[in-house]
């Protein structure tokens, strides 16, 4: 995990706080990157001294709730931007395991479970849908590539059948050549970009489990 994605997951996980609240929160944190960074020490080697930001996340919101709503970070966290990674773990497990049962916190977490559960099952059919179009994109582009390659050869050898085109001899031959390279090079474009839209579709994933731990967690 880098600095940004660090910063990243507090910000969103911190999204219901006052603004001036949360940007106060995320200088004290860039804060201890940059006296880290002035150290020596790497990105990683900072976010275990800092702990897991999730965890942070929801220290943070059950702290703002059990004061009603009343924040202060620098007097209530100041420990936590020191570099005693010891004494920040201590101070967050202790709040977390010596605070009561809600039972409406438990109900607000079962409920959060049953949205995402439900939020999945309607995506489905979505998700199946988006896997037949990257099919369907891969299977046109092999089948353009594979059918330039064979319109040259048929250019070479005798008539040439293309999908829906019957090409006789009498076309130039640099004229069927030149129609297998476009087929080709169209059908490597495609298979590029089905190529681009599996990353695109990788990385929202990323994104969308990110949010979902963040919502079990909190």
């Amino acid at each position: 995990m880098t600095k940004d994605q660090f910063i990243s997951i507090l910000s969103q996980g911190l999204y219901d706080f006052p603004a001036n609240e949360r940007m106060e929160i995320i200088y004290d944190y860039e804060e201890h990157f940059r006296v880290g960074k002035e150290n020596g020490k790497t990105d990683e080697e900072i976010i275990r001294e800092l702990g897991d930001p999730y965890t942070i996340c929801s220290q943070y919101k059950a702290n703002y709730e059990m004061n009603g709503n009343e924040y202060n970070s620098r007097q209530q966290y100041n420990n936590q931007n020191q570099y005693n990674n010891q004494y920040r773990k201590d101070s967050y497990n202790n709040t977390r395991y010596n605070r009561p049962y809600n039972l409406d916190d438990g109900f607000s977490k079962a409920m959060k479970i049953v949205g995402i559960i439900a939020l999945v099952i309607i995506c489905l059919p979505v998700l199946t849908t988006i896997g037949g179009l990257i099919l369907g994109i891969f299977g046109v582009s092999i089948g353009l590539f594979v059918g330039g390659i064979g319109t040259i050869i048929g250019g070479l050898v005798g008539t040439v059948a293309v999908p829906f085109i019957s090409i006789p001899l009498s076309v130039p031959l640099i004229g069927v050549v030149l129609l297998g390279i476009g087929l080709s090079i169209l059908g490597v474009l495609i298979f590029f970009f089905g190529l681009f839209v599996c990353k695109a579709i990788y990385v929202l994933s990323i994104k969308v489990l990110d949010w979902f731990k963040l919502q079990l967690q909190i």
